[in-house]
């Protein structure tokens, strides 16, 4: 038998992941040690997708142009699926010209041609469905008979819901309803990582010429007040601006 430890048990705040480390990193342009960090990150997730492209992304702005090659057809081979997306990217001008960085584009269309049927046609139509968001009350809401303003928190493309909302207890939840909006459509990291985040945008590519172009961004908008209205309707809000 264990001996039964008697100590309180002291609550440990866990710091931020090398993955999460390498993106501040680069978003403060210490393109050094984001490269660092997810290659530190890397060798205990080598399928992480998103992680091997932005490998890619910071060797090419530290100007390793090899290792950000390497990077690149690495987050091909685990999976990257998206053949259009690295043509736009600025962060990948170092290696836009290369032979190795079109071979990889090639491999992206063969791959999805060997997993589709021979010539099918693809569209878009507009799809009644139901979406969830989250609430976050403030702590008298119980107890009080007053009514709140609404802040909405959006999540970023591959997150969710529940992580952003999170950002209501870094501001105070004191006299302020929240509401986390969960965008409609799964992230494409999904199918390949296992691991959830939603994005407003359909995970297939829509041509610049289809017009349901137009509406996704005007859906998801619509879909956002959408969950203001229901808000409004359940719980004590104010009315006017959110």
């Amino acid at each position: 038998m264990l001996a039964q430890k008697t100590d309180t048990y002291e609550r440990r705040v866990l710091g931020l992941s090398l993955r999460d480390s390498a993106s501040r990193a680069t978003q403060k342009t210490d393109y050094a040690q984001a490269r660092d960090l997810y290659e530190r990150w890397l060798q205990a997730d080598p399928r992480d997708i998103s992680s091997w492209y932005n490998l890619a992304c910071v060797c090419s702005l530290t100007g390793e142009k090899d290792k950000a090659l390497d990077a690149f057809e690495r987050a091909v081979d685990a999976g990257w699926n998206d053949a259009v997306h690295p043509t736009r990217d600025t962060d990948l001008d170092a290696i836009r010209s290369d032979a190795r960085f079109d071979a990889a584009l090639m491999r992206i269309g063969q791959r999805a041609s060997a997993n589709a049927p021979r010539g099918f046609i693809r569209h878009f139509a507009e799809m009644k469905s139901r979406g969830t968001y989250i609430v976050m009350l403030p702590p008298d809401y119980e107890t009080s008979s007053t009514k709140y303003p609404i802040c909405v928190i959006l999540h970023g493309s591959g997150s969710t819901d529940i992580a952003h909302g999170r950002v209501s207890d870094s501001m105070g939840r004191d006299g302020v309803i929240y509401i986390a909006p969960r965008a409609p459509f799964p992230h494409a990291g999904v199918v390949s990582t296992g691991a959830m985040g939603w994005t407003s945008s359909p995970p297939d590519d829509l041509p610049e010429s289809d017009p349901n172009r137009a509406h996704v961004v005007t859906d998801y908008v619509n879909w956002i007040f959408t969950c203001v209205d229901e808000v409004k309707k359940k719980y004590r809000a104010l009315d006017g601006k959110v």
